[in-house]
């Protein structure tokens, strides 16, 4: 049995992206799977984006338009876009990236093949001046992605390449609003404790870096958001059960080296000596030559 009808809404926040947003929702608009809709959640630009686009796309009856009257951030703007949503499925593109335009159809044809199937369906990733795809070639159509495969290769699963049903990912809670940085990945470890998740086999998008505004890049945000994703990743009692402990352990340490990297270049050398110290001293992060080396470093700094 298949499902005869399903349409989907691709969300796409935006923060002063005028004109480079125009290419993320031109590929949703030519999507070959016609029952697809585009949100576009403006998080209170500064720069007229938001007048461009209701300039641009008002009249046309796929693309909605909303605005945030105060900056909250991608997090806040993608889950106020799910909230209104109206369609069966949802999926999210960032305003600088664009789809491939059998995106929607090589995943949506995952729920119209198996009617029992209401979990995660993801496809490929490509990003501009890389040559390796994640997923790369090894994985075929179909195949699941457990959470201790994601917890080994964090680049199978992005923001711009996941689809879910809508009622789902409200119910899940969405992204954790207070994570400025890492957001994807709680979100991701948190729905494959429930949902079942499989590769459509296809090309989704492919990910521009028009500038540096992307979160890994703002070291304030980082130092600001502190410990609070391996707070909320060792506060996710089913995650802890059903994750590899050495996997876990892995990704929580590579949180720390996030902020402790984030610290030093930001030249708080006091601040990256203490968080350096302490977490060693309980056992939280191996010792490396580099670390070592920063140590010294920040004395002179």
């Amino acid at each position: 049995m298949t499902r005869q009808f399903l349409d989907v809404t691709v969300v796409i926040p935006c923060y002063n992206r005028w004109p480079h947003i125009q290419k993320a929702i031109d590929s949703v608009l030519n999507q070959t799977y016609r029952e697809t809709y585009c949100l576009v959640v403006d998080d209170a630009s500064t720069d007229g984006t938001y007048e461009a686009l209701e300039e641009a796309y008002q009249g046309n009856p796929r693309v909605a338009i909303f605005r945030l009257l105060k900056n909250q951030g991608q997090s806040a703007a993608r889950n106020f876009g799910a909230q209104h949503v109206r369609t069966q499925l949802v999926c999210f593109l960032d305003s600088d990236d664009m789809l491939f335009a059998d995106a929607v159809s090589s995943r949506i044809k995952l729920y119209h093949d198996d009617s029992n199937f209401h979990g995660i369906s993801f496809g490929q990733k490509e990003i501009a001046g890389h040559d390796n795809p994640h997923p790369d070639d090894r994985w075929r159509s179909s195949d699941f992605l457990t959470l201790n495969d994601y917890l080994s290769c964090k680049d199978l699963l992005h923001t711009n390449t996941f689809m879910m049903f809508t009622e789902d990912f409200i119910k899940s809670g969405g992204f954790d609003t207070r994570l400025r940085n890492q957001e994807d990945i709680e979100l991701f470890l948190r729905l494959l404790t429930k949902y079942e998740a499989r590769y459509s086999g296809a090309p989704c998008c492919r990910i521009e870096t028009v500038d540096n505004q992307r979160a890994r890049h703002d070291l304030k945000r980082i130092i600001e958001q502190g410990s609070q994703f391996s707070t909320a990743v060792t506060g996710n009692q089913e995650l802890t059960e059903k994750a590899s402990p050495e996997l876990l352990q892995a990704l929580l340490e590579h949180d720390l080296k996030v902020t402790l990297n984030a610290l030093y270049k930001s030249k708080r050398s006091k601040d990256y000596r203490h968080l350096l110290k302490s977490s060693w001293e309980q056992g939280l992060i191996r010792l490396n030559t580099r670390l070592l080396k920063r140590y010294l470093l920040s004395f002179m700094r």
